[in-house]
């Protein structure tokens, strides 16, 4: 079996002239991100309510809403395990973060 090819990175210098400028372009991503999820959220746990729970109602500690999108989100966060996905997400600058970008 002969392995892909793999396209090289390319040869560049980064954009940014300093380390405000970098992050004020990181605040931006973001802050689009955050925007999409907003929009998509509501109707995304909708349509994931409507899913028929097959687990015993006696042992069941979270919504299946609930573990559904935390499973997304360690997916499209590139997570690779739920130990790596609660050591990020239980950071202090993590938390500080997500609650000031999800007040209302």
């Amino acid at each position: 079996m002969v392995a892909p090819k793999r396209q090289s990175v390319p040869n560049r210098l980064s954009p940014y002239q300093s380390v405000a400028e970098e992050q004020a372009a990181r605040e931006d991503a973001v802050a689009a991100q955050i925007s999409v999820y907003r929009h998509l959220l509501p109707g995304l746990l909708k349509k994931l309510a409507k899913i028929p729970d097959p687990r015993q109602p006696k042992k069941i500690k979270h919504q299946l809403t609930v573990v559904l999108v935390y499973g997304l989100l360690m997916c499209v966060f590139q997570m690779a395990s739920r130990r790596e996905a609660n050591a990020e997400m239980s950071q202090p600058v993590f938390l500080s973060t997500c609650s000031s970008c999800f007040r209302n």
